[in-house]
């Protein structure tokens, strides 16, 4: 067990209650503030190439190979073309589209983001790419282009910052994905840290299928040496910290065995000037350091062995159809087709198609390959199968009734009254027991969000190619919530869920 305080804190912090309605109400009133990104005057912008490739691949393809990502790959040093870094990185959060409202032109993402705040940035870290030189760079989503930052070779930094990891050290790129805090705090306050890490999660999550269809595997390392690595991007912490980094290349095998270790802050450490902002205090207490004696250091051994608990099924539960395990597009046409929708027609949706979505929630890989989340479904509108709130058991493939009868208005009310919840056809939620990730300590929370973020992109992604439509869920009353599933833990959490239906 390790330390695991600063994390709940947080979250009890971040709740929305009955008690703080209108203040929560006028919070997400605002409107979007412009397109979010970052300039650097002065900087050389490298325009990427946009002859973009559909490939062979089909999209469950993708999903069988890049699912066992979270178990790691030794990557070659294989030299990747500026093409293919180019198309990751606009499959990974890109424009896909510019939608036009009235005399406006809007750039689409894509991968979705809570409000359309986009808080994530991407920075890339170039060492064996055809046509591009060594250096660190970031990534404008609308120009799609490159600016640099730093000419030179950053490779050893980054590895030495992830702990001098083997099998990452011959990657050809790294990808470091950062927040910005003010992008998504004006309009969800305390709230906006866990919305960032879910979109974050998104994000990821095409990042793991475009890496597949271009013959690449995706390294995703949580731990690393926060405090350096925001150094080595210049990254003011009080406005944009580091949460992700990502070794991309050609997979050569699957990773035996590697240790590493790390240190992390004493709870009764005494930290000068704390920031003041819930969000950034807990980012600072859930850091982690290189190993010192005044540090609680941690050693790590890989592949990461344990798994998370599962839920005692009973004998009765309710068998789903065999889920749909081929279809015709590729990722590329998805994710180029994927879009969020406002609402939904309150027409059923097929109990095949509920499968096939609950399937591919779990063909996901996971941070450290540990998918602590459980997932609940409240049933609205499918065929053949009753309305009610369900918990669905992925060994089995099974569902378990938890409570029978129509709760629409029930869940609507409890997500701040949303229309598109009310209407949606299924309501996915998926909880975590905070005991389950206090095994990663505070940073384990950083982990699941990311991870159940994985799992809502895998929605978005499925019910597109079933030409069904999708929207994220966010704000909801969290304790009474958490009591509408009658969750059997006290440290068991909604973290977050989507809606489907048809549109």
């Amino acid at each position: 067990m390790r330390i695991f305080k600063s994390a709940s804190h947080y979250h009890q912090l971040s709740n929305y209650s009955f008690n703080d309605v209108k203040s929560v109400y006028r919070e997400l009133s605002g409107e979007i503030k412009g397109f979010p990104v970052k300039n650097y005057p002065g900087k050389t912008s490298i325009k990427l190439p946009n002859n973009f490739e559909s490939g062979d691949r089909s999209l469950n393809q993708d999903f069988d190979i890049s699912r066992h990502f979270g178990l790691f790959y030794n990557l070659k040093s294989d030299t990747i073309s500026l093409n293919q870094l180019s198309q990751l990185l606009q499959l990974t959060n890109g424009i896909t589209l510019n939608k036009e409202y009235g005399s406006k032109k809007i750039p689409l993402r894509a991968a979705p983001s809570a409000g359309a705040c986009y808080p994530i940035e991407i920075y890339v870290v170039s060492h064996n790419v055809t046509d591009l030189e060594k250096g660190l760079y970031y990534y404008h989503p609308i120009d799609h282009s490159l600016l640099v930052l730093k000419s030179g070779q950053f490779k050893e930094n980054i590895w030495k910052e992830a702990y001098q990891l083997e099998f990452i050290k011959e990657a050809p790129v790294y990808l470091v994905f950062s927040n910005i805090f003010s992008r998504n705090s004006w309009k969800y306050l305390v709230r906006a840290f866990r919305y960032s890490l879910q979109d974050s999660g998104y994000i990821l999550q095409n990042l793991n299928l475009a890496a597949s269809s271009l013959g690449m595997a995706v390294n995703l390392l949580g731990d690393f040496n926060d405090q350096n690595i925001n150094t080595l991007l210049n990254l003011i912490a009080s406005e944009e910290v580091t949460l992700l980094l990502a070794a991309i290349g050609t997979p050569e095998n699957f990773l035996k065995t590697a240790t590493y270790s790390f240190g992390m802050l004493k709870e009764d450490k005494n930290l000068a000037g704390l920031p003041a902002d819930p969000q950034q205090l807990f980012y600072l207490k859930s850091g982690h350091e290189n190993s010192r004696d005044d540090l609680i250091n941690v050693e790590v051994k890989l592949p990461f062995k344990k798994v998370p608990a599962k839920k005692k099924a009973p004998l009765e539960l309710i068998a789903l159809p065999e889920p749909q395990m081929v279809f015709s597009e590729t990722t590329f046409q998805i994710i180029y087709q994927r879009r969020s929708v406002h609402n939904f027609l309150r027409i059923p949706i097929t109990l095949s198609d509920l499968s096939t979505i609950l399937h591919y929630i779990y063909q996901v890989p996971a941070i450290y390959n540990f998918p602590a989340y459980h997932t609940y479904v409240v049933i609205n509108e499918v065929e053949n199968l009753a309305n009610g709130v369900y918990l669905y058991h992925p060994s089995e493939h099974k569902l378990e009734l938890l409570k029978k009868g129509t709760f629409r208005g029930d869940i609507s009310y409890l997500t701040l009254a949303q229309d598109a919840v009310f209407n949606a056809s299924v309501a996915i939620y998926f909880a975590c027991d905070f005991k389950e990730i206090d095994i990663f300590s505070d940073r384990g929370y950083r982990y699941a969000h990311i991870n159940i973020g994985m799992a809502g992109e895998a929605v978005y992604l499925i019910a597109t190619a079933l030409n069904l439509g999708v929207r994220g869920i966010g704000n909801y009353f969290d304790d009474e919530l958490n009591a509408f599933f009658r969750l059997e833990s006290t440290e068991e959490h909604i973290l977050g869920g989507v809606v489907v239906g048809k549109s």
